[in-house]
């Protein structure tokens, strides 16, 4: 270590490090998350999106990978991720959840190695990757499959950021490179990763006290790919429609939400109970958001008096919440994105600087009180063992929340209670959850419960007129069926279904016109030139009916095939 950065270390003396206490972290980690594995994929909530609905996860193409979105987000290192599980695993989703729970565990390995560096201790190393690797709000990154992108681009950041120190401890120009590197892979993952060109500063204002403008200016190829790929994650969640589907609020309260989001992701940190699946945005009641929007600038106002009461320790305050704030600085919500006002997967990175801090306040403890009151550092020493054994029973617990689609989506309703935004779409979202359990009157009364809150939620009708079907309320399937059409004339797949709900209740001409529908909004509909091929041939429209299934058999439609040998001379 260059004799100028010997001041970034405590006043301890050197340290080995600590291999059993990293290995016993680790052990704990493991412990808590195992049951993850046992998670089955949350269908309805993402993962059908990203990964059972993806052409490129399952054809592996590359090219399709890197040029295109998945969904409302540029993360190609991500998909290639699932994409090469697929290829040789399937879709087991205990694989998917257990490197899931590796690449946390490499994170938790990276948090301590890259402390250890920054202040050359390894309690301080430990406590802050303790904290941060049991505690329950990491459950949402580690348990939800969708998710991989948030351990993932941490992973590469914080290699990046090991690398960056290494660079200004040795001075050595490889390091950067590899920082460089790193980044991109961080960036490839998730487009979050732009914060780490900011973080950087974070890092040099800890360990040289001070950000001048060569620090800025040296670190122009992270600012130039933070830009271009901020621009295309703007790009793509434009697309997606996910700025629009926020609720609109004026600039006044989007500097309260924007505070109290600062809050309740530190808030949470020492009190994460009644964790939700998802927080909705608050509804305005006579204009107005709840009071502790507007009380919490308290935060920042705190922060400040901190900062200004320790002087001794300003460059470990600034640090810390440093980089709490940049790590949240894109989910803020200055601008309102997407249905939710926060989540804890959000808090997966910015609550290492709060477990930093924690950490060193013990170690200055020590160091202050050691001779004349020891019993202060050991209080302060149990009181977070206890904190941690209550963080790794709740994360236990939260881990069984996002088991499967079912109790998530409970979670969401339970956890909102009140709060009619998004419900449409949590309570559809129980209702496929139940489907898949063959509860089909019970998923009927969550698609009733949709409705009320979102009568023109057409594929809601689509999926309640199936379950219909299948207890046997045909009339009540076609009813809901003409719904969906009624709503949106051209949603194909229920011209479909109601072509051939009509075959079975004999109205043929029905079924032939519904089934011309379908072909016309979804030409390469292929089951549906096999109905309608069906449908003719009951009619006495035989030929009309063999055409159509040799339309459907040219297109590798088995069935038509079978009914050509069978029925078409």
């Amino acid at each position: 270590m260059s004799s100028k950065h010997k001041k970034i270390s405590t006043n301890s003396p050197k340290q080995n490090f600590n291999w059993i206490a990293l290995a016993l972290i680790l052990l704990f980690t493991a412990i808590v998350f195992s049951s993850s594995i046992k998670g089955d994929w949350l269908y309805n909530w993402d993962d059908n999106l990203y990964i059972l609905n993806s052409p490129n996860v399952f054809d592996f193409s590359i090219k399709g990978i890197f040029s295109e979105y998945e969904v409302d987000n540029y993360h190609p290192l991500t998909t290639l991720s699932y994409a090469i599980q697929y290829k040789f695993g399937g879709l087991n989703a205990a694989s998917f959840h257990l490197w899931n729970l590796i690449i946390h565990l490499l994170n938790v390995f990276l948090v301590y190695r890259l402390f250890f560096l920054l202040v050359n201790n390894w309690k301080v190393s430990a406590i802050t990757a303790l904290l941060f690797a049991v505690h329950p709000m990491r459950v949402e990154s580690v348990a939800w499959i969708s998710e991989r992108k948030d351990v993932l681009y941490v992973f590469f950041y914080l290699w990046s950021i090991v690398n960056y120190v290494l660079y200004k401890l040795r001075e050595k120009k490889k390091y950067l490179a590899y920082c460089l590197l790193l980044f991109l892979c961080s960036l490839l993952s998730k487009s979050a990763a732009v914060s780490l060109s900011v973080m950087l500063l974070v890092v040099d204002y800890f360990i040289d006290k001070k950000i001048n403008a060569k620090a800025i200016v040296d670190k122009w190829p992270f600012f130039v790919l933070s830009l271009v790929f901020g621009i295309v994650a703007i790009h793509s969640q434009g697309l997606s429609g996910a700025i629009r589907v926020a609720p609109e609020f004026s600039l006044l309260d989007r500097f309260f939400i924007t505070n109290y989001n600062l809050g309740f992701y530190l808030f949470k940190y020492f009190i994460p109970t009644d964790l939700s699946v998802i927080y909705l945005y608050p509804q305005k009641i006579d204009g107005w958001l709840p009071w502790f929007f507007y009380a919490s600038p308290v935060v920042l106002m705190l922060f400040a008096l901190l900062s200004y009461w320790f002087k001794t320790s300003r460059s470990v305050l600034l640090f810390s919440f440093g980089f709490y704030l940049v790590g949240l600085m894109l989910v803020l919500q200055l601008i309102p994105v997407g249905r939710a006002i926060t989540a804890d997967r959000y808090s997966y990175l910015p609550h290492i600087g709060i477990s930093f801090l924690i950490g060193i306040v013990y170690v200055r403890l020590e160091e202050l009180f050691k001779k004349n009151k020891p019993i202060i550092p050991k209080l302060y020493l149990y009181s977070l063992v206890l904190f941690a054994i209550a963080c790794m029973w709740l994360t236990t617990k939260q881990v069984k929340v996002w088991q499967d689609s079912l109790t998530v989506t409970t979670n969401a309703i339970e956890q909102n209670e009140g709060n009619y935004l998004y419900k449409d779409f949590i309570y559809a979202s129980r209702g496929v959850a139940k489907d898949k359990l063959e509860d089909y009157a019970s998923a009927i009364l969550d698609y009733d419960k949709s409705l009320e809150y979102n009568p023109t939620y057409y594929q809601v009708y689509y999926n309640r007129a199936l379950d219909k079907e299948k207890i046997k309320d045909l009339s009540g399937a076609l009813a809901d069926y003409s719904k969906a059409v009624e709503v949106n004339p051209s949603y194909a797949k229920a011209y479909f279904s109601r072509g051939t709900l009509k075959i079975n209740t004999s109205d043929l001409a029905g079924a032939i016109q519904d089934f011309d529908l379908a072909i016309k909004y979804d030409a390469n509909m292929i089951e549906a030139y096999n109905n309608r091929g069906g449908a003719k041939y009951m009619n006495n429209q035989k030929e009309e009916g063999c055409n159509d299934w040799k339309i459907a058999a040219a297109k590798g439609f088995k069935n038509s095939q079978e009914n050509i040998v069978k029925y078409c001379k």
